[in-house]
């Protein structure tokens, strides 16, 4: 904030950004003090092993980095800086929004992980909850989203950028895929089938690189978009039947049609009132959510004493 308030170069930014991750790196060696003892002698062994183990969650990171940023350079380089613009205008209203379902996944990972050498029922337990819990939350998000959009992007940008509503509209639908995408990652990684993980961003990569190259050309952004959606619906498929082959788990069940429902009639009623304020209609349409859910016993108070019970445990 400091270097745009002072009229700042690029430079500047980026050497705050390298600074911001040196007070990082310093924070996390502190506080891994109290866990480990800080050794200089090299095991080469086990550097090895840890090179080993680790080759793929960095080839992962590698190929999901692509699959992730691939359409906004192919973009640029098929059609210019306009359409970059209007695509990322709408790209980064969702991307926050997969915070909340990561951190989940994220925090049910090493909870799997123990149980998958403990106990394997609670591990189907504890993968079904989150998933669950993330479709539970995550839909109404998608919906809501979705009808909301044309406003959000009136309210934060000017009218050159109308384009954008499409775009997102489009680029709504993977909310909810890739929210689950995340816990279908968290699982294999914790039952240690990441290598599995590897595969699927493999071929979500190289899919999403060929359908930007047949879309772009002729739709533009929106090709990007439909690009994004396809191979997101993709991974989603994927990871399913690598979790259900594996593992033998299916999280779909009847309990499910209950946020549907909710979200259903959520997206109707909010379409009535779709003239209203937008910071009223998000309220409205949560509170109308919670409630429909309620009605339907979507979520109950044993629900919660189970989440603290995983999360305390673990």
């Amino acid at each position: 904030m400091l270097i745009i308030l002072n009229h700042g170069t690029l430079l500047q930014v980026f050497l705050a950004f390298i600074f911001s991750e040196f007070i990082r790196t310093l924070i996390d060696y502190l506080f891994s003090k109290r866990i480990v003892h800080l050794s200089t002698n090299i095991d080469i062994d086990m550097c090895k092993y840890l090179a080993k183990e680790a080759l793929p969650f960095i080839a992962a990171n590698v190929f999901f980095i692509i699959y992730y940023r691939v359409d906004i350079l192919m973009l640029s380089y098929l059609q210019g800086n306009t359409p970059v613009g209007l695509y990322s205008a709408a790209y980064k209203l969702i991307d926050p929004l997969l915070f909340l379902p990561g951190a989940l996944a994220s925090t049910l990972m090493p909870v799997m992980s123990k149980q998958y050498i403990t106990d394997t029922n609670n591990l189907k337990r504890t993968y079904m909850l989150g998933y669950r819990y993330i479709f539970m939350i995550m839909l109404p998000v998608t919906v809501g989203i979705y009808i909301i959009s044309e406003n959000v992007i009136d309210l934060l940008y000017t009218t050159e950028y109308s384009g954008s509503i499409v775009a997102m509209q489009i680029l709504v639908a993977t909310i909810i895929f890739n929210s689950l995408n995340s816990i279908h990652s968290s699982v294999l990684t914790a039952t240690n089938l990441q290598k599995l993980n590897l595969l699927a961003v493999t071929i979500c990569c190289i899919a999403n690189v060929f359908l930007n190259i047949i879309l772009i050309p002729t739709y533009s952004y929106m090709g990007a978009a439909f690009a994004t959606l396809i191979c997101v619906i993709l991974l989603f498929f994927i990871g399913f039947y690598f979790v259900y082959r594996n593992l033998s788990i299916c999280p779909i069940n009847k309990e499910m049609i209950k946020p549907v429902i909710a979200s259903c009639v959520m997206g109707l009623l909010m379409l009535e009132i779709s003239d209203m304020n937008i910071f009223l209609l998000i309220v409205i349409g949560i509170i109308i959510y919670a409630v429909t859910i309620y009605l339907l016993r979507g979520f109950s108070k044993n629900d919660i004493v189970v989440i603290r019970k995983i999360l305390t445990k673990h």
